[in-house]
C-alpha cells in the first residue's frame, strides 16, 4: 500500500471513529443530561404567555445545547473528511425519504423567514427549544445516520448504543416506579443545581409516574414505545447464539415496564395500533416467504398475539401502583363512541363575572370575590368568610383565609388588580379581576382587561373536550389556526404554536384544563404541531417520507432473506409505534433524536445488501 492510500485509510478510520463516538454520546449520554440553567425569556413571550424574564430549566435546555453542539462537531468532521478526500464519497441525496425530508426542512426555513416571531422560530420557545435550528439538527442526524450505516459492524455499534441508553433510562424509570427516585436524593440535587445548590434543596417534579430523565411521562412513553418493538423482535428473531438476543429480551421487558409505568395511554395505544399493522405485514410476508430464517407464519402470529396480551396484562397489573389504568384507554374508546358524561375531573370547574363579583365554581362550591370599602369580601356558597391575617409589602396587600382542603388561600390587592390566589400543595392557581365602571372584568396574563364572553373559535370535539386528558379541547382550538392562509401555507414558525394558540380563552382553559392561566405550549399531537408551526405542505412532506420508508422497507423484506430482516422489521415496527404515539403527544428534544437516528439507520438498511453473516 503506497503512502497516499495509507494516509487516506487512516483518515477514514479516524473520521469513522469520531462520528461513532459522537453517535454514542448523542444516544447514550445526551438523554441523561439534567442540569439547572437560567434561560432568558424572549420578548415575544414576556408579558403575553409568561410574566417573568428568566426561566429556570432543568430537563430540556442543556439537552438542546448538547444536541446542537454534537451535531455541529459531527458536521465539521464530515465536511473536513469530504474536502480532504472526495474520491469514493457518495451521499444518499437521491433517497426519496431524504428528498421528502429536505422539502420538509426547506418549508421550515421559509416558515422561519416569514414568521412574525423570528427569534422563537429560530431558537424555539422556552422549555421546548425546537426552533428551526433544532429541526435542522434532527435532519442532520438522519442524514449522517443514513450515510454512516454501511455495514454490519456499524449497525451493531448503533444497536449497542441504544441498548446502553435503554438500560440506563430504563433503570432510572424502574427505580421511580418502585419508589426510589434518584432525583430526590441529595447527591442528584447537588449535581443538578450545581453552584446554585442550597442545603436541603430537592428537585420537585409534579409527576407521580415514571419520567426518568426525560421530564414528561409522555416523553418516556414515546421513547420506550419506539424502542420496545426493536428489542422484542430482536429477542424473538435473532439466532440463539447471538448475545444481542438475550440482552434484547431483558431490555424489551424493561421497556415495557417503563411504557406502562409512565402512565401514557397514548404510548400503549400506539404500540397496539402499530402491532396491528405489523402483524398483518408479518403474516403476509411469512406466508409469501420465510421472512426470517426458521420463522414461520405460525410463529409470527403466536409472537404477535403474545406481545399484545403481555401489553394488556402488564397494563392491568402495573396499574395497581403506577397511576396508569386500563380505564384511561377505556375512557378514550367510550368518549369516541359517545359514551361520556363530560364530568370535569378538575378542582376548578369554571368562572364568570356577576356584576361586581367574580364567581369561581369549584369542587367545594361557588367562591365569590369582590371589593367593598377597600377591603375584600370572600364568600363560599353564599357564606362570607373572615380573613385571619393581613400583610402589606411594597403596596401589595394580602388577606389570608382558611379554606379547606386548600393549603393556602388569599385575596390580594395589587395596583388595581384583585387576585384570588389558591395553593393546593402542588400548584398555585390565580384568578385575576379588575374593577371598572361597569363592574368587574377579567385580567389576562399581561395585565390587560379581557371580556371573558369573547367568542373563541373552535372546530369539532364538542362534547369531547375531555378526550385524552383534555386533548379534545386543545385540538378544537388548534384546528381554527389552520384557517389562516399564511399559517396553512407556511405555518407560524417552528415552535411558535404557543404564540398562536388562544391563550386568552380563560374560561375554556378553566373548564377543560382546570386552570385559566395554564400555558398551552403544544397541541399534544405532532401532526397538528407540524401543520401549525411549519405549514400543511411541510406536514404532507413529512408524512410522505414516512409512507415511502414503510413501502421501501416492506419491499426490501420481500426481496431479501437473513438475520438483517429481523432488524429491518424491528426498526419499522418501532418507528410506526413512535408515529402512532405522536397522535397524542409532540416532538421533544428528549426523544426526537432517537427517532431521527433510527429512521436514518432504517433507510440505510434498505439501500444495502448485507450477507447472511
Amino acid at each position: 500500500m503506497d503512502e497516499k492510500n495509507k494516509n487516506k485509510k487512516n483518515n477514514i478510520n479516524l473520521t469513522n471513529a469520531a462520528v461513532s463516538a459522537l453517535f454514542a454520546f448523542m444516544i447514550a449520554v445526551v438523554p441523561l443530561i439534567v442540569r439547572l440553567a437560567s434561560v432568558k425569556i424572549s420578548s415575544y413571550e414576556q408579558g403575553t404567555i409568561r410574566s417573568s424574564t428568566v426561566s429556570n430549566d432543568v430537563f430540556i435546555y442543556m439537552k438542546s445545547c448538547a444536541v446542537i453542539l454534537t451535531v455541529v462537531i459531527m458536521l465539521i468532521i464530515i465536511a473536513l473528511d469530504f474536502l480532504t478526500n472526495l474520491e469514493g464519497k457518495k451521499l444518499q441525496f437521491k433517497n426519496p425519504v431524504f428528498i421528502c425530508l429536505s422539502a420538509y426542512m426547506g418549508l421550515g426555513l421559509l416558515s422561519a423567514l416569514f414568521s412574525s416571531y423570528k427569534y422563537v422560530a429560530v431558537h424555539g420557545v422556552t422549555e421546548r427549544y425546537e426552533g428551526i435550528i433544532m429541526l435542522l439538527c434532527y435532519f442532520a442526524l438522519f442524514a449522517v445516520a443514513l450515510h454512516y450505516v454501511k455495514n454490519p459492524k456499524r449497525l451493531k455499534f448503533i444497536f449497542g448504543c441504544f441498548m446502553v441508553s435503554t438500560l440506563l433510562l430504563g433503570l432510572i424509570g424502574a427505580g421511580q416506579f418502585f419508589g426510589f427516585d434518584i432525583f430526590k436524593t441529595d447527591f442528584m440535587a447537588k449535581l443538578v443545581y450545581g453552584s446554585k445548590y442550597v442545603e436541603g434543596y430537592k428537585l420537585t417534579v409534579k409527576y407521580q409516574t415514571i419520567y426518568s430523565t426525560l421530564y414528561n411521562p409522555n416523553c418516556v412513553g414515546s421513547a420506550f414505545a419506539l424502542l420496545l418493538p426493536i428489542f422484542a423482535v430482536a429477542a424473538v428473531g435473532l439466532p440463539v447464539k447471538s448475545p444481542f438476543k438475550y440482552c434484547s429480551a431483558a431490555l424489551a421487558l424493561l421497556s415495557l415496564l417503563n411504557v406502562i409505568g409512565s402512565g401514557s395511554a397514548g404510548a400503549v395505544l400506539g404500540l397496539l395500533a402499530s402491532a396491528f399493522v405489523m402483524v398483518i405485514t408479518a403474516v403476509v410476508l411469512a406466508f409469501k416467504k420465510k421472512m426470517f430464517k426458521g420463522l414461520s407464519a405460525a410463529k409470527v402470529g403466536t409472537f404477535a398475539v403474545a406481545f399484545v396480551l403481555i401489553c394488556i396484562l402488564g397494563a392491568g397489573v402495573l396499574s395497581l401502583d403506577s397511576g396508569f389504568s386500563l380505564n384511561k384507554v377505556k375512557v378514550i374508546f367510550d368518549t369516541l363512541s359517545g359514551k361520556t358524561t363530560q364530568e370535569s375531573p378538575y378542582f376548578w370547574k369554571t368562572f364568570y363575572i356577576d356584576g361586581n363579583e367574580g364567581a369561581i365554581v369549584s369542587e367545594i362550591g361557588e367562591i365569590r370575590v369582590s371589593e367593598v370599602g377597600d377591603e375584600p369580601v370572600l364568600k363560599l356558597n353564599g357564606e362570607e368568610l373572615s380573613y385571619n391575617d393581613v400583610t402589606e409589602e411594597d403596596g401589595v396587600i394580602t388577606y389570608s383565609y382558611d379554606v379547606s382542603p386548600l393549603q393556602r388561600t388569599s385575596v390580594i390587592f395589587s395596583n388595581d388588580i384583585i387576585y384570588f390566589e389558591a395553593y393546593d400543595g402542588l400548584t398555585q392557581y390565580d384568578f385575576m379581576f379588575r374593577e371598572t365602571e361597569n363592574g368587574l372584568t377579567a385580567v389576562i396574563r399581561n395585565g390587560d382587561s379581557y371580556d371573558i364572553n369573547t367568542e373563541v373559535k373552535h372546530i369539532g370535539f364538542e362534547g369531547l373536550e375531555y378526550l385524552g386528558s383534555s386533548r379534545g379541547y386543545i385540538w378544537s382550538r388548534t384546528l381554527p389556526l389552520l384557517l389562516n392562509v399564511k399559517t396553512f401555507l407556511l405555518g407560524a414558525g417552528a415552535d411558535c404554536f404557543v404564540l398562536e394558540f388562544p391563550q386568552t380563552d380563560l374560561v375554556g382553559k378553566c373548564e377543560f384544563l382546570g386552570n385559566p392561566y395554564t400555558i398551552v405550549d403544544k397541541p399534544h399531537n405532532m401532526y397538528l404541531q407540524i401543520a401549525v408551526n411549519t405549514g400543511v405542505f411541510s406536514l404532507i412532506a413529512f408524512i410522505g417520507a414516512m409512507v415511502i420508508y414503510f413501502i421501501m422497507t416492506v419491499k426490501k423484506l420481500i426481496q431479501t432473506k437473513g438475520v438483517i430482516n429481523v432488524i429491518r422489521f424491528g426498526l419499522l415496527w418501532g418507528i410506526l409505534a413512535y408515529l402512532a404515539t405522536q397522535f397524542t403527544t409532540d416532538s421533544s428534544v428528549s426523544v426526537a433524536p432517537f427517532f431521527w437516528i433510527l429512521l436514518g439507520a432504517g433507510c440505510a438498511l434498505n439501500k444495502i445488501d448485507f450477507s447472511e453473516e
